[in-house]
């Protein structure tokens, strides 16, 4: 789901203005650009964060130790979240986690320009589940995906079954037992020019 949206009203005055004076579109999306950056702005002062100071969620992103590709997220893995660090308290709302679920994050690397952090997040179990970030030029979220979640079989009440794997080319494999089939199921992602998650067909 995309957390940034240009109102269509702004984008219909724009292209109304763009017809009236004959503007090429290069001057349409600099002016498009401007609307969002200033909309961008807004909002991350409205969250406290303003960007003539310091941008705090860039400061903790930057900060974040890197992941190398390819990663498998199993088990273990989610067991153990190596050099997965804190969330602070006053960035959780920025990522829309709920409170009190101590979220830990780690960075991946940049993918055509897309910022990506996986992100755990305590189901007040023990367990966690990982969430895949992407992040737009203000370290805002612009998408995220569900990666991995605590999955058991009725009859095997200690035997996860689920996983994901992120490869070097950022394909993102999301695999998960299905009881009924009693098969895995597997879904891929890319990440799309756009910093969004598609799922391929």
């Amino acid at each position: 789901m995309r957390f940034l949206v240009v109102s269509s009203f702004v984008v219909a005055v724009l292209l109304t203005s763009c017809v009236d004076n004959r503007r090429n579109p290069a001057d349409l999306q600099h002016k498009i650009d401007s609307v969002m950056a200033l909309e961008n702005a807004e909002r991350l002062r409205l969250q406290g964060i303003r960007l003539e100071d310091d941008n705090p969620m860039k400061a903790f992103y930057d900060s974040l130790a890197l992941q190398p590709l390819p990663v498998m997220c199993t088990e273990d893995y989610i067991a153990t979240l190596p050099r997965f660090v804190s969330i602070p308290d006053y960035l959780t709302g920025v990522l829309e986690i709920k409170s009190g679920l101590n979220p830990l994050a780690i960075s991946l690397p940049e993918s055509l320009g897309a910022r990506l952090m996986m992100v755990a997040i305590d189901n007040r179990d023990g367990d966690y589940s990982l969430w895949l970030y992407s992040l737009d030029d203000y370290y805002l979220p612009v998408d995220k995906l569900l990666l991995y979640s605590p999955h058991q079989a009725a009859n095997a009440e200690t035997q996860q079954l689920s996983d994901c794997i992120i490869s070097r080319d950022y394909e993102i494999i999301i695999r998960a037992y299905d009881e009924s089939t009693r098969k895995f199921l597997q879904k891929v992602y890319h990440v799309s020019d756009g910093r969004l998650f598609i799922q391929q067909k």
